[in-house]
């Protein structure tokens, strides 16, 4: 312990709590931090917006292709009835492909509302639940 410390203490004994206090403060922020960088890693930062994790580009991909190989169709098809467009999954698969998260959240709604019954949905990625449009369809 320093002596400039020591004197402190001497002045002013209630220092040494309100020094340990604020130092619980501190590691608390710290844990709390931590816990919350761990959710957000996982993908779970907000609740139903699986945009969060980390890769969604990958993500999206993984989707389609599982989908496209389970109806024997191609990336353009499922981009079609996803989005209107063809090549959105063409530009995606690209080296550096992104999208916006808009459309990446309006994607991951999409593929949730349409998956098939009797393909399991890929493991490590979040599926948001069924849009109530499709609740009432089902």
């Amino acid at each position: 312990m320093s002596i400039r410390r020591r004197i402190a203490l001497l002045i002013y004994p209630g220092l040494q709590t309100e020094i340990s206090d604020a130092n619980q403060m501190a590691r608390d922020v710290v844990s709390d931090f931590k816990a919350h960088i761990q959710r957000f890693s996982k993908g779970y930062a907000r609740a139903n917006n699986p945009v969060m994790i980390l890769d969604h580009p990958a993500a999206l991909v993984q989707l389609m292709e599982q989908m496209a190989a389970h109806e024997g169709v191609t990336h353009f098809a499922i981009s079609m009835r996803a989005l209107g467009k063809g090549d959105f999954f063409q530009r995606l698969m690209k080296p550096n492909g992104d999208c916006r998260t808009r459309t990446a959240s309006r994607l991951f709604q999409w593929f949730s509302d349409h998956w098939p019954e009797d393909l399991e949905w890929p493991e490590g990625i979040p599926r948001p639940p069924k849009s109530d449009k499709q609740k009432e369809v089902v």
